[in-house]
């Protein structure tokens, strides 16, 4: 099993949870206090997308900028839901493969259009195995402009 637990899966299984033991008095539904952080970094690299009818079937390249928001119920010892430097550089890792190449060249986007849909996807799977626990990926953003994104959201 992943040590990240998908966001909407955690808060259903947590839902369930209480659910089952509700007895009827608010007292016996426990309240978690949840904490969300979210690491940001980029990389340079060119892609086209294949049998797109408009401009971006040329190759063309971005400034990919890449955030990873992630959920923990708790706090370590220090007051932190997780060290910001070992997420960065567990995303760091995962986009490094990318950097000043061609998506086209790299699988599955050789096989596969390389739109920041399936990107998101990607990255999500390269961290999700990496990303300690008890922290929870809620959330991978890929913007390929400033003002142009697409999110993975794990079940």
């Amino acid at each position: 099993m992943s040590s990240a637990v998908s966001a909407n899966s955690a808060v259903k299984k947590h839902l369930f949870n209480n659910l089952r033991s509700y007895d009827g008095e608010f007292e016996s539904i426990t309240v978690i206090n949840m904490y969300k952080i979210a690491v940001k970094t980029h990389f340079d690299a060119a892609h086209q997308i294949r049998g797109y009818p408009g401009k971006c079937r040329f190759l063309h390249g971005h400034r990919w900028e890449v955030e990873v928001i992630l959920f923990s119920h708790c706090l370590d010892e220090m007051g932190m839901a997780a060290d910001f430097g070992l997420i960065k550089d567990i995303l760091k890792e995962a986009v490094g493969k990318y950097d000043h190449k061609n998506l086209v060249d790299i699988p599955p986007f050789d096989k596969i259009n390389p739109t920041a849909e399936h990107l998101a996807r990607e990255i999500y799977e390269s961290i999700k195995e990496k990303t300690p626990e008890p922290l929870i990926i809620e959330e991978i953003k890929v913007w390929e402009s400033p003002e142009c994104r697409a999110s993975y959201l794990p079940e």
